[in-house]
């Protein structure tokens, strides 16, 4: 089964993932850092291991209209963003780092389907979401700005969130495709799985299994 999503599906799905995984990490970074006036969310395909991957990266910045270039470049070159975050230090990053390990531990302590949150499973339900707007087919090594590219601006809008899409859909064969972690599965378990996802299910196994157990893969 090579599609899990239609178009229309697809993009509920990604709305559905930026409003249960990426907001809430922006909210509670923006949260946590006052100073905090935008996050961009980049994301990028890999498909150099077991399984293809899409991954999220974030950059942080002071201003409204964020230098996300010059974001990716200081975290290439392991240096500090002048141009984003002039007053932030590695502890500052490893900070943030903590705060997305602990809604990743949150949401996976979610069970009741009226409460269900997606998070952001790379070898898993990223690829139909977002495979489409990353790239390449697989990291450059040479060239960070090639390989992440921005999909969303998240800015602090008072005590709410704007978000706004600025991602191009690249490679648009890939819009809603099954993810090659879950090629072997029958088509009516992927077919439910991708129920699941947009859906919940009634005694929320599924659905725990659809965003979670889809993969281990990690960094």
């Amino acid at each position: 089964m090579k599609y899990m999503y239609t178009a229309e599906e697809t993009a509920q799905l990604r709305a559905k993932l930026i409003e249960d995984w990426v907001k809430p990490f922006a909210a509670a970074c923006f949260k946590k850092y006052s100073q905090l006036q935008s996050i961009v969310l980049l994301v990028e395909y890999c498909n150099e291991w077991e399984h293809d991957a899409v991954y999220d990266e974030y950059i942080f910045s002071l201003l409204e209209n964020p230098d996300w270039s010059a974001g990716l470049t200081s975290k290439y070159h392991l240096s500090t963003d002048l141009v984003n975050l002039p007053v932030f230090t590695c502890h500052d990053r490893e900070e943030i780092d903590k705060v997305m390990r602990s809604l990743r531990s949150e949401n996976q302590k979610v069970k009741l389907p009226h409460n269900y949150k997606l998070i952001w499973d790379e070898a898993g339900i990223a690829i139909p979401a977002f495979a489409a707007f990353c790239k390449n087919e697989s990291p450059s090594k040479n060239n960070v700005k090639e390989d992440f590219v921005p999909y969303a601006i998240l800015r602090r809008l008072g005590d709410d969130i704007e978000v706004e899409i600025i991602g191009k859909m690249w490679r648009p064969h890939q819009d809603g495709i099954t993810p090659q972690s879950l090629r072997s599965f029958k088509e009516y378990e992927i077919k439910q799985i991708a129920k699941d996802c947009l859906e919940g299910d009634p005694s929320g196994d599924c659905a725990i299994r659809s965003s979670l157990t889809w993969s281990n893969t990690e960094r």
